[in-house]
């Protein structure tokens, strides 16, 4: 396992699978006010979800909302250990699942999401911001490379499921979570093609 940072910072991205032809479906059927009453069901539930399964891992200090950039919630956590980033990845893998059977039986449709970490600083940048509202609420941005791979994973998560980046499994203790290889894809702007598709699992379940 590499050295553990305190400048570590932990990306945790929820998204919504195939949201355009869910909204397109929705209007189209029962009208635009079903699908509104759906994304507000996500806004709500998912912040809820995910934080009360870090309660139930004792984990402490605030699951901050990063930036919601419409069918897509990012949050930030920086833990202080190698054992809490396995934790806060082990709470948001078994959230994320639950959120999304909890929006599928509801309204129809699945939640996907990706965890990586990396450290602030390097190949990336921070800009602050006077307005918070410049950057999501939270009153700062980070661009770079380590940055964009997240999202460039998200729309190959399985549905109900959670990619992470070669770069976590060095970091990980991988006492609670395992990653399995579940393909391969290749990434725009990424040097390494194919790109292993890695899922995170707990190590108890099958």
């Amino acid at each position: 396992m590499t050295l553990f940072s305190d400048d570590l910072i932990l990306l945790l991205s929820v998204d919504i699978v195939s949201s355009a032809a869910f909204k397109a479906n929705s209007s189209s059927e029962m009208g635009r006010l079903s699908w509104v009453q759906a994304f507000e069901t996500f806004y709500q539930r998912v912040p809820l979800i995910l934080n009360s399964e870090r309660a139930k891992l004792q984990l402490s200090g605030p699951l901050d909302l990063w930036k919601s950039i419409g069918d897509q919630l990012v949050f930030l956590v920086r833990p202080h250990s190698a054992e809490q980033l396995e934790q806060e990845c082990l709470a948001f893998v078994r959230g994320l699942r639950q959120a999304s059977q909890e929006l599928l039986k509801q309204w129809g449709f699945e939640l996907h999401g990706v965890a990586w970490a990396f450290v602030e600083g390097g190949d990336n940048a921070t800009f602050r911001f006077q307005a918070p509202q410049l950057s999501g609420g939270t009153g700062f941005d980070l661009i770079g490379p380590d940055v964009d791979l997240g999202f460039r994973l998200v729309s190959f998560a399985p549905d109900g499921g959670v990619l992470a980046p070669l770069s976590l499994r060095s970091l990980l203790p991988q006492s609670a979570l395992q990653m399995r290889l579940i393909g391969e894809a290749d990434l725009k702007g990424i040097e390494l093609r194919p790109y292993p598709l890695l899922q995170l699992h707990e190590v108890s379940s099958p």
